[in-house]
């Protein structure tokens, strides 16, 4: 059976210049998150992000932390 995981953006940067951005903070609960889909051996057969800067940001770190093993 498939599963589907449902992730949201990482802590947001809230400034006139960064609204919208991943703060710091942000970007390191993505690589977490992304360290333990990689630890735990989780594979993804399709990646789905919204448009927003930040959404993406997050898959990218999230994906960033893939090895090559656990790529489909």
């Amino acid at each position: 059976m498939g599963v589907i995981y449902l992730i949201r953006h990482g802590q947001v940067s809230y400034g006139n210049d960064h609204h919208g951005h991943l703060s710091d903070l942000g970007m390191r609960q993505a690589k977490i998150l992304g360290n333990y889909f990689s630890k735990t051996g989780m594979k993804f057969h399709a990646i789905c992000s919204g448009s927003l800067n930040r959404q993406k940001a997050t898959a990218r770190a999230v994906l960033a932390r893939q090895t090559e093993k656990n790529r489909n």
